[in-house]
């Protein structure tokens, strides 16, 4: 199975469409916030998968990592793209740690660096998406 978030912003309308039914429902929340149909998935989030006749039943629970993402808002633009370059070129920690620093590593090569900026400056450009593709093996 794979689950993909668009990199133009997805929905949590969206997500809930594609991965609801009758048996489970999604609720993503941002840190304590549950987040309305409107909002937008970024980095950070948590996507709860619960039983829809009791929520307290938690089936899965992930956090969102979009490349690109790194200030968690659901849009890779100028402001993500500010902070990966600042990062590139400096040792100070710009970037918040964890999964913030996971969606600025956008090639995947353990570090945030030139190429990462150009990818996601192609991004911006419309010249080459980046794959939001993530494959679960079980």
């Amino acid at each position: 199975d794979s689950i993909g978030l668009s990199s133009d912003g997805t929905t949590v309308a969206q997500l809930r469409q594609a991965l609801e039914n009758k048996e489970a429902q999604v609720i993503v929340k941002r840190g304590d916030t549950v987040l309305d149909d409107t909002a937008l998935v970024g980095t950070g989030c948590e996507v709860l998968c619960v039983s829809a006749k009791d929520p307290a039943v938690v089936y899965e629970r992930v956090t969102v990592i979009l490349f690109g993402d790194v200030d968690g808002d659901g849009r890779i633009d100028t402001a993500d793209y500010e902070l990966m370059k600042t990062a590139s070129v400096t040792a100070a920690a710009v970037i918040a740690p964890g999964v913030y620093t996971l969606a600025a590593d956008v090639n995947g090569d353990g570090a945030v660096d030139f190429f990462d900026v150009a990818i996601v400056n192609m991004q911006m450009s419309r010249m080459q998406l980046i794959d939001q593709t993530v494959k679960y093996y079980k």
